[in-house]
């Protein structure tokens, strides 16, 4: 059996006060201590008067300790609590601050607004509370399948639905059960017309055979249209995500995003001039060499603004083969530059056929149903299941960073910009503040992690935004990503 030695730097011992005094604040102890003093006295009278000062000695140490939890305190007992405090220093006298300085304990009200559950060892039935300031340093929390991950992701929920506020619920191993519990605990607190659900699941059926049946029954998922309301930096980055994470041929993979930035922003510019609706589909539609050019020779006809043309005429410029005279004839073009954007645009290929015809009953063209700013702003309850069994790795993985990359590019905004103007124009981020967090549980984040968690994880506190992480395993969250991310991750998730 191997001996390891224990680094003391990475154990964590409680600060507060010495054992001897902590002892004597133990319930536990001090009624062991009461107990001798009687039995000593009993056995040997003499020592009845030290058994007496005893006795009275640790009855008011006991007494007059300050009442603490294990954690925070919860708010509603309007009391001080003792895990704040904070040493300062002090002078006697105010008109001299210099003289006579003392240390002396700050104190600070109870802040605990987020019930975890109760101790089941030391201390049994303590109440556990998080206070704001502990879920914006974001939670993770690993075990093993069975470990009850889910089951305490259902019991933590009780706190948001007791504030009025909502919350956004990310399950990568989808299954219905989940999706009617949260639905009971809403139907608890008459908030089940709040409920807006991404469903990605379809039980393992086949697509042709619904379609063949001519099934026409209620549909069990609201739709929803990633692009319908989104910005040109946005709708790239979501595009971008899609893409397979650490595989070679990461030249095409730039050259590829090239390409994606040239198409949504000149097929975006098209959408707001013509006032329609942006979509996957309609992305889909443009991406071809000829779309591309199309979309090109109407930008010209209808005399779009230099900077909205330039992006797709540098693009077709940059294609080999690719003349620019013949951009009106595409029977004229060659092979050699449709087989160059072929490459290009393959790298989008199985995830826009997965997404347009395995999801295109959860994929709106038009503005869909879920605007995902106005559910957190709203504060709207939010379920996407994302399924493990019945689809690849990659596409659970896609569809995870496509709505996380969704997310974070809406929080994004409500940072603001602006630098010039009053702080109602400027400071959008102080709009969305309140007195309690937005929760988002991610269950079995492993599936579907992506870089931009760790950037929401180190951003999003001051916009007060909570992400409470759930996964099996380290290994499985470095596996879509770099261990320095995964670290980074590790160490903005304090509590």
């Amino acid at each position: 059996m191997s001996q390891h030695h224990v680094n003391p730097d990475l154990i964590h011992r409680t600060a507060w006060g010495n054992p001897l005094w902590n002892a004597l604040h133990n319930l536990n102890i001090i009624g062991l201590c009461l107990a001798g003093s009687i039995i000593t006295a009993l056995i040997w009278p003499l020592a009845l008067p030290v058994c007496l000062l005893f006795t009275l000695v640790t009855s008011v140490i006991f007494t007059l300790q300050r009442w603490r939890c294990p954690l925070r305190m919860p708010m509603t007992l309007s009391l001080d609590d003792p895990s704040q405090d904070r040493k300062v220093r002090r002078s006697l006298f105010s008109f001299w601050p210099t003289l006579f300085q003392y240390e002396a304990d700050e104190t600070s009200p109870a802040r605990g607004i987020f019930y975890v559950g109760y101790r089941r060892i030391n201390d049994i039935g303590r109440e556990l509370w998080l206070s704001m300031d502990d879920l914006t340093r974001h939670v993770m929390f690993f075990a093993t399948t069975g470990g009850g991950k889910t089951e305490t992701t259902f019991a933590w929920l009780l706190n948001p639905l007791s504030w009025g506020r909502g919350f956004t619920f990310v399950d990568g191993k989808a299954q219905n059960d989940t999706t009617r519990t949260i639905w009971y605990l809403s139907r608890r607190f008459g908030r089940e017309d709040d409920i807006e659900v991404i469903n990605f699941m379809n039980g393992g059926k086949s697509r042709s055979e619904i379609i063949q049946s001519g099934e026409k029954s209620r549909p069990q998922s609201n739709t929803w249209n990633p692009f319908a309301f989104s910005t040109e930096a946005f709708t790239a980055e979501t595009m971008q995500s899609m893409l397979p994470q650490n595989v070679q041929g990461g030249e095409w993979q730039s050259r590829a995003i090239a390409m994606n930035k040239a198409l949504v922003f000149g097929t975006k510019f098209w959408c707001v001039r013509e006032r329609k609706t942006m979509s996957l589909q309609m992305l889909r539609e443009h991406m071809t060499l000829e779309g591309m050019a199309k979309l090109y020779c109407r930008g010209l006809d209808d005399q779009w603004p230099e900077e909205a043309i330039a992006p797709l005429r540098n693009y077709l410029q940059d294609v080999p083969g690719f003349d620019m005279s013949l951009v009106r004839t595409p029977s004229a073009w060659t092979e050699e530059p449709r087989k160059q954007h072929a490459y290009l645009s393959g790298q989008f290929s199985e995830t826009f056929t997965t997404f347009a015809e395995t999801f295109g009953d959860v994929f709106a063209a038009d503005a869909g149903d879920i605007d995902i700013r106005n559910s957190i702003h709203s504060d709207r309850i939010l379920i996407v299941m994302i399924p493990a069994l019945d689809t690849s790795a990659h596409t659970t993985s896609a569809l995870g960073r496509m709505f996380i990359t969704q997310q974070s590019m809406i929080l994004a905004r409500d940072l603001g910009y602006r630098l010039e103007g009053t702080d109602a124009q400027t400071l959008e981020v102080k709009k969305y503040k309140g007195r309690f967090p937005y929760i988002c549980i991610l269950d079995e984040v492993g599936a579907y992690y992506t870089d931009r968690i760790a950037v929401e994880a180190t951003q999003v506190r001051s916009l007060e935004f909570s992400l409470i992480m759930m996964a099996q395993d380290q290994e499985r969250i470095e596996g879509q990503t770099s261990a320095t991310n995964t670290a980074t991750l590790m160490q903005n998730a304090g509590t």
